[in-house]
């Protein structure tokens, strides 16, 4: 069991902890297993003739790296321009990999101006084109994906993110999340995965400090009927606790009515949700040292001892523009992680010129400027419905990509999977997505 505060210190400094308790909890094994599975994560040898083999059975991406990345390609490009078909690859294979390249054994076809043809075996190294030897399986995948992404190869992917090794674990069987209430397993798979994300992300310091937790299913997505604002206060409450297990104090902010006089309103996502929030069971202790509350836009309400903020669901409401006030609490936290939860920063342009055309760009730049940590949304077959559910996207982490899946009945007790398609470096559109069916998904 790990105690809150045995995080690695100096993240903040020392002065952290100085004043985390010793109070344990389970959740604390989230660092721990993180660190664990980078240690299993190494690229071992074992793991090296894994992505190989895999590899070879992607021959059309191979031989892409090989033409895109080697002396081969320069050469078949030459010689091609002048004669059709005087310079071909005619098979590849992987004969070896590691951390900044791989070796790939090359038969290569030339034919001569009188039609003559010579055949020829070369291996050639196919670099990762990287500044220092990857250290572990999972980083490999991820620039083979990346790689495959670069010569128009997305479908792939999929296969590279499926390796068995590295971090790959895909989307549990038998989510359901057509039935509401969720199950208890696909709840926790989602507080889980989001709480996992937040210590890499906070614990990371490449990672913005700016950062965005989306998370649309049923029961989290203001705009269905299925709303639930327990759980999404349950979701918030194991990001706290995750905070807690490493250390570190949070401070919820949810905002404030807004408007004036009698125009003066609340979103109804978040009406009454100040007071459930603290009515809710808390672990003993917690409340007052390791998490407070407070209202957005007040300086008040951020203190010096809050070293991560987590904003639930900030939007703006008719006549009134949430980001001045996420613009004063990211400045007053001075560099401090800020976590808006399921933001809605699309402008809501009413009259009074109040979110028209004046300033959009700097309110665009600015809700931009957050960058997701966890992703986790479905897709539908139509944009105006929410059923039933084809497919989902799933970004696992801050340094995860992108990875679509499609839902499909298992034909077992009406039971389902998500089965990967692709995956993306950039959080993928409709444009990007709907070439992986071949048809329409919103």
């Amino acid at each position: 069991m790990r105690q809150r505060g045995g995080r690695n210190a100096g993240l903040y400094g020392e002065h952290l902890m100085a004043r985390s308790t010793t109070t344990g909890s389970a959740r604390g094994a989230l660092h721990a297993t993180n660190v664990q599975n980078e240690v299993a994560d190494a690229l071992s040898d074992e793991a090296k003739i894994t992505i190989a083999s895999a590899m070879n059975g992607l021959p059309e991406d191979v031989l892409a790296y090989v033409m895109a990345y080697t002396p081969i390609g320069d050469t078949a490009r030459q010689k091609n321009a002048f004669t059709a078909g005087a310079y071909m690859v005619d098979s590849v294979e992987v004969v070896a990999l590691d951390g900044e390249g791989m070796d790939v054994a090359a038969s290569v076809q030339t034919k001569s101006f009188f039609g003559k043809v010579q055949e020829s075996k070369q291996t050639v190294r196919v670099s990762f084109g990287v500044d220092r030897p990857l250290e572990t399986s999972e980083a490999v995948k991820r620039r083979l994906m990346e790689m495959s992404r670069e010569q128009g190869l997305t479908k792939s992917t999929a296969t590279i993110y499926k390796i068995p090794v590295g971090s790959y674990g895909g989307l549990p069987v038998n989510m359901l999340l057509n039935n509401v209430p969720h199950s208890k397993m696909a709840r926790n798979f989602i507080y889980r995965g989001a709480a996992e994300a937040l210590v890499l992300a906070v614990e990371d310091p490449t990672v913005p400090r700016r950062m965005k937790l989306v998370c649309t299913v049923p029961e989290l997505n203001p705009a269905m009927d299925t709303y639930r604002v327990g759980t999404v206060l349950e979701l918030v409450r194991e990001l706290a606790y995750s905070m807690a297990d490493v250390g570190l104090n949070t401070r919820i902010l949810i905002q404030p009515s807004m408007g004036k006089g009698v125009f003066k309103s609340l979103p109804l996502a978040l009406s009454g949700v100040m007071s459930i929030m603290q009515g809710m069971d808390w672990e003993d202790g917690l409340v007052g040292s390791h998490v407070n509350f407070g209202q957005l836009g007040n300086k008040d309400d951020v203190s010096a001892e809050d070293d991560v903020i987590l904003v639930i669901s900030p939007q703006s409401i008719a006549g009134y523009s949430i980001h001045p006030l996420l613009v004063d609490t990211v400045e007053h936290a001075n560099g401090r992680p800020v976590v808006i939860i399921n933001p809605n920063l699309k402008d809501r342009p009413s009259s009074g010129g109040v979110m028209q055309v004046r300033g959009r760009g700097e309110r665009i730049a600015f809700a931009e400027s957050f960058k997701d940590i966890y992703n986790f949304r479905l897709l539908y077959g139509s944009s105006v419905a929410f059923f039933p559910i084809k497919g989902a996207v799933m970004k696992a982490g801050p340094s995860e990509p992108y990875v679509v899946f499609d839902r499909r009945n298992t034909g077992k007790s009406k039971g389902e999977e998500y089965v990967p398609l692709g995956t993306f470096d950039d959080d993928p559109d409709a444009e990007n997505i709907t070439p992986l069916w071949g048809s329409g998904t919103s």
